[in-house]
């Protein structure tokens, strides 16, 4: 399966297609996998950090995923 039947379906509203295509010959790729999203709530904080060149006004947006989702990989 390509995205050919993704593309020539209209989507419904508010649907959000992440496509990631690995930086591989494409003779390498393996295929496709589709799978959900997770749509709901995370604990949010920002976090001061250092950047890898030294600057230190990095504000850095982390998201904590509910315990609900504790192990899960929907994006593996």
């Amino acid at each position: 399966m390509g995205f050919k039947p993704i593309i020539k379906n209209e989507l419904p509203s508010g649907t959000l297609l992440n496509v990631n295509i690995p930086l591989i010959p494409r003779d390498k790729i393996k295929g496709v996998k589709i799978t959900n999203q997770f749509s709901g709530d995370f604990d949010e904080y920002y976090d001061r950090r250092t950047d890898p060149r030294g600057r230190d006004d990095v504000i850095w947006n982390t998201l904590t995923p509910p315990k609900c989702l504790a192990g899960r990989r929907d994006d593996a």
